[in-house]
């Protein structure tokens, strides 16, 4: 980890739970934020994110807009989110103010 941060968007809460977990079995300081959580959690997850505490945040479309953190270096589209409006919001969490980044798309389970 060099210091940026990672957003992993998923299409289910369950999923976000399910990466965070593997993820951090594998060692990796991951978080997730979904409609489950309660605000204080939620905020709590985010502030840890944009402090680089965890630099690596699993999300469903909750965290598409509004999303204000610098130094999101990647953003991943594990699932294709519903709509394209989504997933320009999605990819719209990077390159703020003018930063190029990098946005990456995985697979599609509804393919």
């Amino acid at each position: 980890m060099d210091g940026s941060r990672m957003l992993i968007f998923m299409d289910t809460k369950k999923g976000c739970d399910q990466i965070t977990w593997q993820l951090r079995m594998d060692g990796w300081p991951a978080l997730s934020i979904h409609g489950d959580k309660s605000q204080a959690e939620r905020d709590w997850v985010l502030s840890e994110f944009k402090a680089g505490k965890s630099p690596i945040m699993t999300a469903t479309d909750v965290a598409a807009r509004g999303l204000d953190v610098k130094d999101v270096k990647y953003v991943i589209n594990y699932d294709f989110p519903g709509s394209l409006v989504d997933y320009v919001h999605r990819i719209g969490r990077i390159g703020r103010a003018g930063a190029k980044r990098t946005a990456h798309f995985l697979h599609c389970r509804k393919c």
